[in-house]
């Protein structure tokens, strides 16, 4: 809110459940900022009832858990080494506040969410 009035430098975290793309946005227009790919299988979970599934919907939770962890540990990185004075996490609605809680206390400081947006080609 600080910030409103002012045009920040943004970092940009575009997640989804498989890694992250990040964004640099100030006033010379945005630039890549680095991507990071997690885990990737299993990150989709089944529609079975079936008792047998528990322990695949459980590797699934495990790996978006995993990811989340790996996307907080990038972010925070790319956040030291380009100065951005905002961050602005983007995309999946489950991984996004999965990746904030895992954020340093300094870098949490200064982070948003948005529903607005999205990692996959085509979304806003």
């Amino acid at each position: 809110m600080e910030l409103s009035d002012q045009d920040p430098v943004c970092l940009v975290a575009y997640i989804d459940r498989t890694g992250a793309d990040f964004e640099l946005r100030g006033a010379t227009g945005p630039r890549d900022a680095g991507r990071l790919e997690g885990r990737q299988p299993p990150v989709h979970r089944t529609a079975s009832a079936d008792w047998s599934e528990r322990h695949f919907q459980l590797k699934v939770e495990n790996t978006w858990e995993h990811n989340a962890g790996e996307i907080a540990e990038a972010l925070s990185a790319a956040y030291d080494e380009c100065g951005a004075e905002l961050v602005v996490l983007v995309g999946d609605t489950r991984e996004r506040p999965a990746v904030h809680e895992r954020l340093p206390d300094a870098v949490r400081e200064v982070t948003v969410e948005t529903e607005h947006g999205g990692r996959a080609a085509g979304s806003p």
